[in-house]
């Protein structure tokens, strides 16, 4: 909205070389401001839980609005955190719109409703 978008990936850019982040911690996928986040970590970095529940929601509403706006907003927007799987009916309450794919991933579903 205030057109700030490249100077905060060059401010993250520059955290992540201050801190000595190279890497998501868990594998050796390279760390960049353009790199998708599961939203889990998000929620465990801000110190809550790693799963969608009410304490998080506000947060999780806050991230979707600023993903679509940064994003096509014609499209839906598409979210992944493994520790929400045994967890998608709470998921489901909130986001009664939610659509779910359950599978093994997003490329080999099992099942999609």
């Amino acid at each position: 909205m205030n057109h700030s978008e490249n100077q905060a990936r060059l401010e993250l850019e520059e955290l992540f070389r201050n801190q000595g982040i190279t890497d998501r911690g868990i594998d050796n996928v390279v760390a960049t401001p353009d790199l998708p986040e599961e939203y889990g970590f998000i929620f465990r970095n801000a110190g809550y839980q790693d799963r969608m529940n009410h304490e998080n929601l506000a947060l999780f509403t806050q991230l979707c609005k600023k993903n679509q706006l940064s994003s096509n907003q014609n499209r839906p927007l598409l979210l992944k955190n493994p520790w929400d799987f045994p967890n998608f009916l709470y998921v489901k309450k909130a986001w009664p719109e939610a659509k779910f794919i359950l599978g093994d991933s997003v490329r080999n579903p099992t099942r999609a409703w």
